[in-house]
């Protein structure tokens, strides 16, 4: 009746045995036809999310919201629930006709393999081509169309701490990375019991806690 199933989608989840978290990757069509990571992340999977300890896999949800100016939000809840929102893509696109796909049935993932789960299209002429979340392999479909982005979930062997932490890449309207990345994380500095504030940097700011 509200129009929200065109745009969002609640996703049940089991997830594999061995699998220590769940990692999201939003990708964007590129102008030479291939996908680019954006924008993503990835949780821990809570090992008590409601299970008795005679069972090995972890059920939950993975809740996802495609926005107007084709942003994305995804909420996973396993246990506790985390959020997350990729920024504004092209704000300025005139966009005539968009189509969506989701992953409709329950589906075999297997460890450390990317499956896809929605595709989006968007485009300011008068055709629009349709599509499902397996053209995720077959980017060559969209050639002609504006603006495509994907969504894809992969339950890792590895635990959250190792690489699968929240990335910020979004890219500018020019289609270039805009931050995130390895090589822009801030330097860690290890503290330590009334050293001080380190050198060239100020202190502004504290709260103790235990």
């Amino acid at each position: 009746v509200f129009d929200m199933m065109s745009g969002s989608k609640i996703f049940s989840f089991y997830s594999p045995e061995g699998a220590e978290s769940l990692e999201v990757a939003v990708y964007r069509l590129d102008e030479d036809g291939k996908w680019r990571r954006r924008d993503g992340g990835g949780i821990s999977l809570t090992a008590d999310a409601g299970n008795t300890e005679e069972e090995t896999v972890r059920e939950g949800t993975f809740a996802l919201d495609i926005r107007d100016d084709r942003s994305v939000a995804f909420h996973i809840r396993d246990g506790g629930l985390f959020s997350y929102e990729t920024e504004p893509l092209f704000p300025d696109l005139q966009i005539l006709g968009s189509s969506t796909a989701f992953l409709e049935e329950f589906r075999k993932m297997d460890l450390d393999e990317e499956t896809p789960v929605a595709v989006m299209v968007w485009d300011g002429g008068t055709e629009m081509t349709s599509c499902t979340p397996e053209d995720y392999f077959r980017p060559e479909k969209f050639s002609d169309m504006d603006l495509v982005q994907a969504v894809t979930l992969k339950f890792s062997s590895q635990p959250e701490g190792d690489g699968a932490g929240w990335e910020n890449g979004e890219e500018d309207d020019s289609g270039e990375p805009s931050g995130g990345g390895e090589d822009t994380l801030p330097e860690v500095i290890s503290g330590k019991e009334n050293s001080g504030a380190p050198e060239k940097m100020t202190l502004y700011s504290a709260c103790p806690f235990s």
